[in-house]
């Protein structure tokens, strides 16, 4: 983006007016904004489980599940292809840029040698000759004589400088620009570089964690994404220590746990069963029943997630800075290639047999449109949410997908709590306790 001419002495001061009236709807409803982004965000999750639910059970891989909806991002890479090719070019020009200066900085460090080793050299000679033979006139135009040579080192200098200046290239200029505007593009690729793989990482732990033990106990410890989240949060100072926040986070807690023990069907919807073949054959190979080890992952992938969270809001901490598209473009770009080139040498080394078992075009079309519903769309949503409240409002915001899922059971068919008086009044009162979590953080 070329810079802009320089404006009228009064125009500055029309121009931030005009660009802070613009901004005053956005300012005056952020908080706003992003209740009503982890509202559609909530609606999408659960959607998407009923779905992640059915494709899992007939033995999809979660790598290859994982792999698909991570790489779903780079469907955004079109929508900002221009920035992409222009920021690559700006890299490149300023690494040029960087050798070239470089190679000056050398070529003026000998020729400054040089000059040195000429007047010392030229000073010896005057001297000898003064010694022979000195007069007022030699003395003069030995001393004018002495001109050219430091004024020459003076030339090559200013040289060095002007040459210098020449090789600020537009990467430079963009990010100077970025200081005062948008976040540069070197500044989203860094933060897509160092967020990508605790994504990928978070969704793998939390996807084999629900091939390694049940629903409820995921449930109850995915629950603790808040409590990392907050800790998390705090440290990077992203969020202020309060013990209403404390006791709201409780509350949450104690009502996901409270919602999940309601619900004795470890599946909690009856889906279509899976066949024989499909159940002795899932995503490794096996059945597994290491609860031990699926509990441990659950409760790393909730540490993880709390990770990815609070980094991006670290990198990412103006929500009017950010070009979040161009953030999880890149961020597809990274998942796309460094996690295809993990699956291609694993599979060389004869890894992962079953990773296309159950793989089937109309299980690929059901991946993609996961990919991009639950991840694609969900991941910029919620990313905006982080931004517009913090990492901990919006975690703790999710919750209000308990009571959404409940209602969806009750209308989509006679859900499980439902049939016991305690599982219902369990549930109403998770339900509350959740609510008044989410209310404690708003």
């Amino acid at each position: 983006m070329p810079s802009p001419a320089p404006p009228a002495p009064k125009s500055p001061k029309r121009t931030n007016a005009t660009i802070a009236l613009a901004r005053a709807p956005r300012a005056c409803s952020g908080a706003a904004l992003g209740y009503f982004f982890i509202a559609l965000v909530c609606v999408i999750w659960i959607a998407a489980s009923f779905l992640v639910a059915r494709l899992e059970a007939h033995g999809l891989s979660p790598v290859l599940l994982s792999f698909i909806c991570g790489s779903g991002f780079i469907i955004l890479v079109p929508l900002r292809l221009g920035t992409i090719a222009r920021g690559c070019a700006a890299m490149v020009e300023s690494a040029r840029g960087a050798r070239a200066g470089q190679r000056d900085a050398r070529r003026g460090a000998g020729r400054a040698n040089a000059d040195d080793e000429a007047e010392r050299g030229h000073s010896s000679s005057a001297r000898a000759g003064a010694a022979k033979k000195r007069t007022p006139g030699e003395g003069h135009a030995n001393a004018v004589e002495l001109v050219p040579l430091a004024t020459a080192g003076g030339e090559g200098e200013t040289r060095d400088a002007e040459r210098g200046k020449a090789n600020e290239t537009a990467a430079s200029r963009a990010k100077r620009r970025g200081e005062a505007g948008m976040y540069s593009f070197e500044y989203h690729l860094k933060a897509a570089f160092v967020v990508a793989p605790i994504w990928v990482m978070a969704q793998l732990a939390f996807d084999y964690s629900l091939l390694m033990t049940t629903v409820t106990a995921n449930s109850m410890l995915s629950s603790s994404s808040a409590v990392f989240t907050f800790v998390v949060s705090v440290y990077m100072g992203l969020d202020k220590f309060s013990w209403m926040k404390v006791a709201a986070i409780v509350a949450y807690v104690i009502g996901t746990v409270l919602v999940t023990l309601a619900d004795r069907d470890p599946r909690g919807v009856n889906f279509d069963e899976a066949s024989a073949e499909d159940m002795a054959n899932n995503a490794l190979g096996q059945n597994i029943q290491s609860p031990a080890l699926g509990n441990v992952l659950a409760l790393a992938a909730a540490g993880l997630y709390a990770l990815y969270t609070a980094t991006m809001k670290l990198y990412l901490k103006d929500d009017d800075k950010t070009d979040m598209t161009l953030f999880f473009a890149l961020m597809g770009i990274f998942n796309f290639v460094g996690y295809g080139a993990v699956l291609i040498v694993t599979r060389a080394l004869n890894g992962l047999p079953n990773l296309f078992f159950a793989f089937t075009e109309r299980v690929f079309w059901l991946a993609c449109a996961k990919a991009f519903f639950d991840n694609v769309l969900s991941d910029y949503l919620w990313a905006r949410a982080v931004l517009l409240t913090s990492p901990t409002v919006a975690s703790i915001g999710l919750s209000l997908q308990i009571p959404l899922a409940a209602t969806v059971e009750v209308f989509i068919g006679q859900p499980a709590w439902a049939s016991h008086f305690q599982n219902a009044a369990l549930m109403a009162s998770g339900t509350l306790f959740v609510i008044a979590g989410f209310l404690g953080v708003a």
